[in-house]
Order: C-alpha cells, then structure tokens, then sequence
C-alpha cells in the first residue's frame, strides 16, 4: 500500500490523534485556503475479477467555523510505473467506484468516523459494480480538501483492504 498527496497541502504520520495504536495519516492543507486543490491518495492492490471492500476511520479536530466538504472517493486504476524521483505512482485506467461527501461543522469538529468503500456499494452505472474490472491493479481511495480552508487537518486510522 502507498500513498502521495498532491496540490497545496502534506501528509505524514502523526502522534496528534489516534483511533488506536499511537500514530495516524495526518493530511493537512497548506495552501490558500477554499479552491486551492489538495488530494490525497491512498492505494490498495485488487484482484480483478473480484470483489473488494475497503474501511478506514477519518477525524477532523475543530478549527475556525462554517462548515466545509470534503470529497471522499474510491476508484479503480491500472499502476504501470513509478516517477522514482518524485515517488509518485503513475496510473492509466481510471473507473470510479463510490463516494462519500460529508459536510462537517468545523467549530465543532467530527470524531472519528467509518468510511467504507465496496464494489458491492459502487455506483450501479459504472458498468462493473460487485467486482474490481478485469484490467485493475489498485483501488485509489481520493480525499480531496479543495472546499477546505488553509490550516485544516484530518487524520486517517485503522485502514482496511481486502478481496472479498
């Protein structure tokens, strides 16, 4: 499993918060606030031809007010090589599986919270609901902040895959 975060913002392990264990992902926008695109990227090896189910708990600590989206996505892609320089993966083939788009009050915050991500839940219209396509390699789970404000944190914990 890999991950990468692109646009204005960092991702790292953290001790700040954690579902268990002492360490969770840390994804954090750095840049200019609400429109600057931050994505993060997680990835998980499929096995085509099968299903597969994903599950990982997300948490964002309070921070200023309103209320933002986040964009939570899973898709199926084709790994076919690696930038070594820049450690970034490099995909061709992209299906989309599922999203989840919660609104969170950020003065509030939100605890930690299930998100889970199955080809037996993927969007009907996709054309290979129950079971990752035939020429899939990874599933790429997308978290994208581009509604965030600068200096907003999530965290990431207890991330499961599998074939089903």
């Amino acid at each position: 499993r890999s991950a990468t975060a692109s646009g204005s913002g960092t991702m790292a392990l953290s001790t700040d918060f954690a579902r268990t264990g002492t360490q969770s992902l840390k994804i954090a926008k750095t840049g200019v606030g609400a429109g600057s695109g931050v994505v993060a990227n997680l990835y998980a090896p499929v096995q085509p031809r099968r299903p597969f189910g994903a599950r990982l708990y997300w948490k964002v600590p309070p921070f200023g007010s309103g209320n933002t989206q986040i964009f939570l996505q899973s898709w199926f892609v084709r790994l076919w090589d690696a930038d070594t320089e820049a450690a970034v993966p490099r995909w061709s083939d992209l299906a989309f599986s599922s999203e989840d788009t919660p609104t969170i009050n950020m003065a509030a915050g939100q605890d930690w919270t299930p998100l889970t991500l199955s080809t037996m839940r993927a969007d009907v219209n996709v054309g290979h609901a129950g079971y990752a396509p035939e020429w899939a390699t990874h599933m790429l789970i997308t978290i994208n902040l581009a509604n965030a404000a600068a200096g907003f944190t999530m965290f990431i914990d207890d991330l499961f895959a599998n074939a089903l």
